[in-house]
């Protein structure tokens, strides 16, 4: 007759952590959830929320079946874009990038105000930059050097992930919610262009075409979706750690 202790020998130690602690983790997750419906009784808009405990898989939401648009999120699937290609020896992390001054974008990033002084940087900084500090010039440098949204959308669907599209940069999506139609080919972009392009939308114009945006399926996303694409296919295979010790 196996005995509690025997049983427990065979688990590992993780298992055990995480059955030991799972009353703790659901208790947590009550507390949390209640936060989460105070910050959003405070706000007429509409909340939502998801929180993944990585080692014990245990998975919160507010509206976590709700889409909403990706925005910087996009971050998350254009780095996975990024490290498979890495993975499949097409690239590597000490390569030097090029930034264009098409994906020169300022106010969030890092790069942009490096540039133009240096015109080249590591593939691993930017890696790091765009998923921790959200660098803009980051995504739209590494989301062009991915193969843009098409070359994204093969990779999840590759990899079975569904709800989730990328089918257009972040910059494009800005460009789309504040109403510049049409706006010049890609080719031709400089940050002060757009931004100008972007401040001469009237007002009225600038408030239906985000109503537009804010309806799009195409950039709306479920939280529980986006947390279980980074659980299945970024956390646990292509952490930055084990592309390059840093």
């Amino acid at each position: 007759m196996k005995t509690v202790k025997n049983c427990l020998s065979l688990l590992s130690r993780r298992q055990c952590l995480a059955l030991l602690g799972a009353p703790l983790l659901k208790c947590a997750g009550s507390r949390l959830r209640e936060e989460w419906l105070q910050i959003a009784a405070g706000t007429d808009g509409a909340v939502g929320a998801a929180a993944l405990h990585l080692s014990s898989g245990t998975l919160i939401s507010m509206n976590g079946d709700v889409p909403f648009p990706l925005a910087s999120v996009c971050k998350v699937p254009t780095a996975m874009n990024i490290l498979a290609l890495i993975d499949e020896g097409k690239l590597t992390p000490d390569d030097q990038i090029e930034v264009l001054p098409r994906d020169v974008w300022a106010g969030v990033s890092d790069l942009a105000n490096r540039w133009p002084a240096q015109r080249q940087f590591h593939l691993a900084e930017m890696i790091k930059l765009m998923v921790a500090k959200s660098d803009n010039t980051a995504v739209e440098t590494l989301f062009r050097l991915g193969g843009g949204g098409p070359a994204i959308a093969r990779r999840l669907r590759g990899w079975g992930i569904e709800g989730i599209r990328v089918d257009r940069s972040e910059r494009q999506c800005a460009l789309d919610r504040k109403g510049v139609s049409p706006y010049p080919p890609p080719n031709e972009w400089t940050d002060k262009l757009l931004e100008d392009l972007m401040d001469a939308v009237p007002t009225n114009r600038r408030y239906r075409a985000t109503l537009r945006y804010l309806s799009d399926p195409a950039i709306r996303v479920p939280q529980m979706e986006q947390l279980n694409c980074w659980r299945r296919h970024f956390a646990e295979r292509c952490s930055l750690s084990d592309r390059r010790r840093v």
